[in-house]
């Protein structure tokens, strides 16, 4: 059985050195990625903001990381500008941490 965790793991590790999360990586991570340097969370798949939903705190950098993402648009919510009380409300606890810029756009 440690043979079959070991490769896991280490294309897992591999990944967060390189601060580049893919949405397999990040499926297995889960709320591990609340643990994750601000740097990774726009070097990653769009998907981490699913996992971010799992943080019970984040930083402040974690915060503008998340915040530089959704303004991208290119994630699963789209555009900030299009976003309705829907988008809101699928975007959970991520909302709080929602900054002037981003709010300013919906």
């Amino acid at each position: 059985p440690q043979t079959l965790i070991t490769p896991s793991l280490g294309s897992l590790l591999q990944g967060v050195r390189s601060r580049q999360l893919s949405p397999e990586q990040l499926r297995s991570l889960g709320a591990l990625v609340c643990d994750m340097e601000p740097e990774t969370i726009p070097a990653s798949a769009p998907a981490v903001l699913e996992n971010l939903k799992l943080c019970p705190v984040l930083t402040g950098a974690q915060k503008d990381a998340l915040n530089a993402v959704l303004l991208g648009g290119d994630t699963a919510y789209g555009d900030p500008s299009s976003w309705d009380l829907w988008t809101l409300q699928s975007l959970g606890p991520l909302v709080l941490a929602l900054n002037q810029t981003t709010l300013s756009l919906v």
